[in-house]
């Protein structure tokens, strides 16, 4: 069995297109949400989507409240070991061995292809696959992302827990290039700003002051990256892709993502 097991934010449109560039590959679709952010402000369970196949798994804040009960010297950080924590419990109870595990957030979308890769040539060992990381537009390029994972789900167990495979390990596996999309801080300037609020960078987002919505919207015009890493920040965001490098279904359902796409360059594509 694939298995598809995401954390979910508010992510709903990119998901549509997670989703249905995965359905022909993937038996389950695991969805992970939490009603508290990694910074422990309230919200709502937002994923609306039903299915046979998908399967919204809700974290509860108490749950988490219940591991880190000293909430005045909390980091975000800990916030996401935490909600990938409950991740690995729960996939540790429900998973066979030989599984094939995809493992990301839902904005990092692998391809198709990719999967096939992992299953049919790569015997199902644990594999990190590149994605090409968009910021603002779906078409707006950034730089390369290597934070995905597939592969049998006992191996990758076997190697280190989900958070720390993340984190350490996107060098010491085989890997797929132009592997599949990365699409980040998508939508609205406000939106945008929302999700940075609430993420485990906002602490040195602030200390930079760039958590400002203001600075965020200027940023957002420039296609400026707003990042917590030294080494590419502030720096102007790369070239602009034509469509038909996007997801098929992006590409087969053009009206339906207008306001994702830096309008522009779509006739580059078509």
């Amino acid at each position: 069995m694939i298995v598809d097991a995401v954390l979910f934010f508010n992510e709903n449109r990119v998901w549509d297109i997670r989703y249905n560039e995965l359905k022909g590959v993937v038996d389950k679709f695991l969805v992970f949400e939490c009603n508290t952010t990694f910074t422990l402000k309230d919200k709502p369970y937002n994923f609306p989507y039903k299915g046979e196949n998908i399967e919204h798994i809700k974290i509860p804040k108490e749950w988490i409240i219940s591991r880190c009960p000293n909430q005045f010297r909390y980091h975000p950080r800990q916030g996401e070991v935490l909600h990938r924590l409950f991740v690995q419990e729960y996939l540790q109870r429900h998973l066979k061995w030989d599984d094939i595990l995809i493992f990301g957030d839902a904005d990092e979308i692998p391809s198709a292809k990719s999967i096939n890769w992992v299953v049919n040539e790569l015997g199902g060992n644990p594999t990190v696959i590149y994605t090409a990381l968009y910021r603002y537009y779906l078409n707006m390029y950034f730089q390369d992302w290597k934070c995905l994972f597939a592969g049998k789900w006992g191996l990758i167990k076997a190697v280190d827990d989900l958070q720390h495979i993340r984190t350490n390990y996107s060098n010491s596996f085989p890997s797929i290039k132009n592997g599949g999309w990365h699409f980040n801080n998508m939508g609205t300037p406000d939106q945008i700003y929302h999700k940075l609020s609430n993420a485990v960078q906002s602490v040195v987002l602030k200390k930079k002051k760039m958590l400002d919505q203001e600075v965020v919207n200027r940023m957002i015009k420039d296609k400026k990256a707003i990042t917590s890493s030294n080494s590419p920040n502030r720096l102007n965001i790369g070239k602009i892709v034509p469509l038909v490098d996007m997801p098929e279904y992006v590409f087969k359902n053009v009206d339906k993502f207008l306001d994702m796409l830096y309008i522009e360059h779509i006739e580059d594509g078509l």
